[in-house]
């Protein structure tokens, strides 16, 4: 018994450490990568579009993280699919009424 909670607990705490990572490999992977391309190759490569856009690209990790923790509580993921979830689901107004039947009944209808 105390296993299985150790595991359910285990796998939260991994998809929240993997949902955090994916997070700042996103946002910091592609700074890295115009980093070293201007280090090694050419210095200006793509300079104005690292200056003006991919430096402001960072202060959104300190943004996202509240969402990115909300995400594994699973109240939240229940209130998120409960909003989100459309389905085309007709339910009816009134109750339906059920038409007795006697056993007899069935049996001549049976018969015939």
């Amino acid at each position: 018994m105390k296993r299985g909670n150790t595991w359910r607990t285990t796998r939260k705490l991994s998809i929240q450490l993997f949902s955090i990572s994916f997070l700042f490999l996103s946002i910091y992977l592609p700074l890295i990568i115009f980093g070293l391309i201007r280090t090694w190759i050419d210095p200006y490569f793509l300079y104005v579009f690292t200056m003006t856009y991919l430096a402001y690209v960072a202060y959104f990790v300190s943004l996202l993280m509240p969402f990115i923790c909300l995400i594994s509580l699973p109240e939240i993921v229940t209130k998120i699919k409960r909003l989100c979830c459309f389905t085309n689901r007709v339910e009816p107004i009134q109750q339906q009424q059920q038409i007795a039947m006697t056993l007899m009944t069935r049996r001549n209808i049976q018969q015939t």
